[in-house]
């Protein structure tokens, strides 16, 4: 990192009170895991703009019948990312 770099991140800091908290936009699978993980060192604010989380993982009911939508199956090349997932689901984490 060059001097001018460490000069703005230097800025930065002094800027950002640590003490206020954070603001996730958005309760999906990405937002609530963000707000998961930060929570056990800040106060987290988590905005969802429909009535209920989990963004496009969700269902519907039609009459009698509920529809799931959004993915059904999540694959990941990166490394430790079907770690995270497997951590978050549990024994409910089904791995074929």
């Amino acid at each position: 990192m060059d001097d001018e770099q460490q000069q703005l991140n230097e800025d930065l800091n002094e800027e950002i009170d640590l003490n206020q908290p954070t603001v996730i936009l958005g309760a999906g699978i990405a937002g609530l895991r963000c707000a998961q993980k930060l929570s056990a060192d800040k106060k987290i604010i988590l905005a969802e703009k429909r009535k209920q989380c989990g963004g496009l993982a969700t269902s519907f009911k039609h009459k009698d019948f509920v529809f799931d939508i959004g993915p059904h199956k999540i694959y990941s090349i990166l490394p430790g990312i079907m770690n995270e997932f497997k951590e978050i689901l549990g024994d409910d984490c089904l791995v074929v």
